[in-house]
């Protein structure tokens, strides 16, 4: 699958509610945030096509409106 499809596929599942990005790093993870409970099936298809979008990349899905935050302290 071409990187273009792998994105669309990714765009085009309803399970998916939104992807922000601003500049994807090297060590990034990419975190997907769905409102709405997942299948394991689908949640893996869903990490599946959004390993080709971002190859390398730790990717971590997130459903039932779970929601993951890292504050940082001031150094």
């Amino acid at each position: 699958m071409k990187r273009r499809d792998a994105i669309r596929a990714v765009m085009a599942m309803p399970a998916v509610t939104s992807i922000a990005v601003a500049k994807v790093e090297p060590d990034d993870v990419i975190v997907l945030e769905c409102d709405h409970a997942l299948s394991a099936e689908t949640a893996e298809r869903i990490q599946r096509y959004a390993s080709q979008v971002w190859p390398g990349r730790k990717i971590i899905v997130l459903c039932d409106g779970l929601k993951m935050r890292i504050a940082k302290a001031n150094a």
